[in-house]
């Protein structure tokens, strides 16, 4: 688990309960693609409006490239991106989506 996710973590039980921590956790190291992408919509809808969610945007974008919804992906990866512009696994998560959609200008 990334540093990011581990402070992550901890402002989500400052701000919440331990079911969103919870549903974090799952988000970003779940068994399946769909167990994650429904945890990460959770803490998404559910976060206060100021923590810095990346982790779980960049998360649910993988989700959703493993499951083959290719233009999702491409707008939470796009999001993660407008949070941490300098991180480069998104860009290459991004790649794949738009590769994936026929959108090779671009990927």
């Amino acid at each position: 688990m990334s540093f990011r996710a581990v402070a992550l973590g901890a402002g989500l039980l400052m701000f919440s309960h331990a079911a969103l921590a919870d549903d974090a956790a799952t988000c970003l190291e779940g068994n399946t693609p769909e167990g994650r992408i429904g945890a990460c919509t959770s803490v998404i809808a559910n976060s206060p409006k100021d923590l810095d969610l990346f982790d779980i945007y960049f998360a649910r974008g993988i989700a959703y490239n493993e499951t083959e919804q290719f233009a999702k992906a491409e707008a939470d990866l796009t999001e993660a991106i407008s949070r941490h512009p300098d991180d480069a696994n998104a860009y290459t998560q991004r790649c794949i989506a738009n590769t994936n959609l026929d959108k090779h200008e671009p990927a």
